[in-house]
């Protein structure tokens, strides 16, 4: 399912009216994170694994892709610059901002918190969840972190109830959607692993039904003043049920394998699409025809470019990395 939320967040950044609820693959994300990490690290964690270790252990995970990304956005971005196009960064903030970025913290010196790629803000707010799973979530029992998500909800509608909707996160004016967003997904997906029963059911229909079910919500319409209220009902009602459903089953065949490769991917896809998005309405421009045309060509190329990274760097990078933070 990673996969295909990862997919929708492309093709949302492309071309919006396509899937218009795209933006809360992020929220599942976390939903999905929180999940995972629960279930991978409550027990090494209560054995003793020290926070500091489980930070370098998420490191190394995270931080070959994400340079990658930063640097092919921060590419395109300097091309720009040298052009001269407006609303560009001046080459003093450009330069601060890659050099913070590239130690992975959010840039002071521009309005986003990751101007070269606008989607790593998520990665920012995932470490910050990583560390509260490695302190505070383990010291919960069920009803402190069902309070703990319940609040989390109620911070959510309350950042979304003015300007500010359930897309926003990805520069410093709206912390507070992003915390509320971090806090509630990562929150309920820990609630789930801590909570649901584990029982595979090997089911090639229900597996496929499960990513179909994913991919609908994804083009839920709305007119604008029900767009926060149908994304809220998405976020704190779908979403769960959907992880739920999808954890119970275990794909097995082409399926399988396809779904494994897609969450391979997934990672990767994330934060290395927006340099494509520009690059292929660039592309649409330059020779006349309706960007919709291109769609699944940037799809494509957007998973070959994910391929790309997982093989030449992703996993090259984290071998280098587990030996140096390791051991």
């Amino acid at each position: 399912m990673r996969g295909i939320a990862a997919i929708a967040v492309a093709v949302m950044h492309y071309d919006a009216a396509l899937l218009p609820c795209g933006y809360l693959a992020v929220d599942f994300f976390f939903m999905l994170s929180g999940f995972v990490l629960a279930s991978r690290y409550d027990q090494p964690l209560a054995d003793g694994l020290g926070l500091m270790r489980f930070l370098a252990i998420r490191l190394v995970r995270l931080y070959p892709v994400y340079a990658v990304g930063t640097a092919f956005g921060a590419s395109i971005a300097l091309y720009l610059v040298l052009r001269h196009a407006p609303g560009q960064l001046a080459l003093a903030p450009f330069a601060g901002s890659l050099l913070v970025n590239a130690a992975m913290l959010p840039s002071p010196f521009s309005a986003d918190l990751y101007p070269f790629d606008l989607a790593a803000w998520s990665l920012l707010y995932e470490l910050i969840a990583n560390i509260l799973l490695a302190t505070v979530f383990l010291r919960m029992d069920r009803l402190f972190l069902v309070i703990f998500v319940l609040a989390s909800g109620l911070m959510l509608v309350a950042a979304t109830s003015g300007d500010m909707d359930v897309s926003w996160g990805d520069n410093w004016t709206s912390w507070p959607v992003a915390v509320a967003r971090t806090a509630f997904g990562f929150g309920c997906g820990v609630l789930i692993s801590r909570t649901v029963p584990r029982r595979s059911t090997v089911n090639r229909t229900l597996a496929m039904s499960a990513c179909l079910l994913l991919l609908a919500v994804f083009t839920i319409p709305a007119p604008r003043e029900w767009r926060t209220p149908i994304d809220q009902v998405i976020v704190f009602l779908l979403w769960p049920a959907i992880l739920i459903f999808g954890s119970r089953i275990e794909p097995f065949g082409r399926i399988g394998k396809l779904m494994m490769f897609l969450g391979s991917i997934s990672y990767g896809l994330y934060l290395t699409h927006l340099p494509l998005v520009y690059m292929f309405r660039r592309l649409a421009f330059r020779v006349e025809i309706d960007e919709f045309a291109l769609i699944p060509l940037f799809v494509l190329f957007a998973i070959a470019t994910a391929v790309l990274a997982l093989k030449l760097v992703d996993l090259p990078g984290r071998r280098l990395l587990g030996r140096l933070l390791l051991g």
